[in-house]
């Protein structure tokens, strides 16, 4: 709510949201901070989806640990 709140005093804002969601790109937590026009269905709020910035570190750097083969945060 804080989130809609500023972007609809300020539609340019630049906003980073930070925090231990316990989750990953994909899951419910995420999706729901994120607020894409795919999963909301309302292409107005497309000047207002949060991506997460993971989306833009290369897969190589991308996590902090291997476990068996496979990257983890």
């Amino acid at each position: 709510m804080l989130v809609d709140a500023i972007f609809k005093h300020s539609p340019n804002a630049k906003i980073v949201v930070c925090g231990d969601f316990n989750a990953e790109p994909g899951e419910v937590k995420v999706e729901a901070i994120c607020g894409s026009v795919e999963n909301t269905g309302n292409s107005d709020l497309r000047g207002s989806v949060l991506p997460p910035c993971s989306s833009s570190i290369a897969e190589l750097i991308k996590f902090s640990q291997l476990h068996l083969g496979k990257g983890t945060c």
